[in-house]
This record gives structure tokens, sequence and C-alpha cells, in this order.
């Protein structure tokens, strides 16, 4: 397979957005300085040049071609809470705004990593427990209120008479479907030791899980769960390449939820999964 058939099947709009800048300062950068036009041109770089234009056109047509697919119902089926009657690249391109470098969580891949996430006793609510291959996981939160400031329609703060902020009461939290708890979550393993964790990061959804504990469907539950607690239409956000990894697995799962819940999967949702072992179990 070439790299555009590859990168028309796998790429998200962001991913297609950030190749064709980077192109774009090659090709730049692969013309004459300013005041030597008239100079003769080694046919190497000339030959650069047209090979470089002509990858960067593709991908500008691709990324029109795709932003085309991100058809408006689509992206209405996602915010609605009906994910699965969009496909995973209907989902990716929603979902995916920008990219973090992969070594960015490289500092949490061990328990040591991780260890400032303390004991269970800090999360007295269980979220979820379960047997992943030999080990019973646990989910927990903290019980911690939230809390909101309060806005006018032209989103300057609303303050008291001494000038302090106002925060939304309990009836206006639930009127925005706010969360009313910390909306962070923590994996422990049998031993009670934090494996992992889902929080809140500056809008984007982060999840991470120590390197042992991977690669057994922990952290595609864990933003799972972590998701229940939000709107339909709220953006993962930004993602490192295994976030991305982790958002297809988690729209998968989502699919086979919607299958066993005898939810209606379109098929051209179901082609994308046609080849998956539990694709004709459920349909």
């Amino acid at each position: 397979m070439n790299w555009y058939k590859k990168a028309q099947q796998n790429m998200t709009l962001y991913q297609l957005k950030r190749r064709k800048d980077q192109l774009g300062d090659i090709y730049t950068s692969l013309f004459p300085p300013w005041g030597k036009w008239h100079e003769p041109e080694p046919p190497k770089i000339v030959r650069r040049r047209e090979e470089v234009g002509d990858k960067l056109n593709n991908y500008d047509r691709l990324w029109n071609v795709k932003y085309e697919e991100m058809n408006p119902e689509a992206e209405k089926n996602i915010q609605e809470g009906r994910p699965y009657e969009a496909t995973q690249q209907h989902f990716l391109n929603y979902h995916h705004t920008g990219g973090i470098p992969e070594n960015a969580y490289k500092q949490y891949d061990n328990m040591e990593g991780v260890s400032w996430l303390g004991g269970k006793e800090r999360y007295p609510i269980l979220v979820k427990k379960e047997r992943y291959g030999d080990e019973m996981i646990e989910f927990r939160k903290k019980d911690e209120k939230l809390q909101y400031v309060k806005h006018d329609k032209d989103g300057e703060i609303l303050r008291d008479e001494k000038g302090m902020a106002l925060s939304l009461s309990d009836e206006e939290m639930k009127e925005k479907n706010l969360p009313m708890l910390d909306t962070s979550i923590t994996v422990f393993n049998e031993q009670g030791q934090p494996v992992g964790w889902a929080s809140n990061e500056f809008g984007a959804d982060g999840v991470w899980i120590i390197n042992e504990y991977q690669k057994r469907g922990i952290g595609t539950d864990l933003l799972h769960e972590f998701r229940k607690q939000f709107p339909a239409k709220r953006r993962m956000g930004q993602m490192t390449s295994s976030g991305i990894n982790a958002a297809k697995a988690y729209h998968r799962k989502l699919v086979q939820e919607a299958l066993k819940n005898k939810q209606k999967v379109p098929p051209y949702v179901m082609e994308y999964y046609k080849k998956e072992p539990w694709a004709n179990e459920l349909v």
C-alpha cells in the first residue's frame, strides 16, 4: 500500500493538517533565497521541490475529501450520544483536536512514576471492579465536590457585593449537566497499588496506564468510564499516538455495546469492523 492510500484510510483531519504544514515549510525552504531567483538552480533541488509540491497537493486534496466526509450528520450523531452511527474515521475527526508528544507521559511508565496518586483510602467511591487476565482491578474516585464559577451572557464572571466570584448551585450544575464530584478516576491492582488514572487535562481527556498493565483493555474501559461523566458532545482533545489508538479502541467498544443493546449500527460503520471476531456474533 503506498503512502497516499495509507493516509487516505488512517489519517485524521488534524494529522493531515499538520502534515500539510510540515510539507509547506519544506516546500518553501527549497526555493532560492530572495534576490537570487535569476541564478541557475541545481537539478536535484528542482526535482525535490516538484516532488514535495506534488505530495503537498495530494495531502491538500485528501484533506478536502475528508473534510467533506465529516458531514453534519456524523457530527450530530456523535454529539447526541450515538457515536456508533459514525464511522471510526468520523469519530476520530471529531475528537482529535491536536497532538501531544509521545514522551509527555514517559515519567508515568512504571509504579514508581504514579506513586503520587496515593492509596485506595483517598478514593472512597468504587466506580468499577473487574477481572483483567488473572488480576482483579478497581477503578475508584474521590468524593470531593466540584464548584463552578457563574458567568453572565457575555462570559464575564458574576461577583457579589464584596467582589467575590459567585458559584453555581447544585440545581444549576444539574441543569447544565455538569459533574457534581471530582471526575478523576484512579486504577488500582489487587495489592492496592495505583497503576493508572484518567483526568480532565485542561479540557482534554487524559488517560494513562503504566506499561506493565497495558494491552489488557484497562485503558479502554477507563476512558469509557471517565467519559460517562460528561455530555456526549465533549471532545477528547489533544492526543499522543497511543491516545489515537485508545480512541479507536473506545469507538470499537461503543459499537460492540450498541450491538449488545440491540441498537441499530449502520452498515457503513460495520463495514470497518466486519473482520472482527465479534462482529457476526453480535449483529
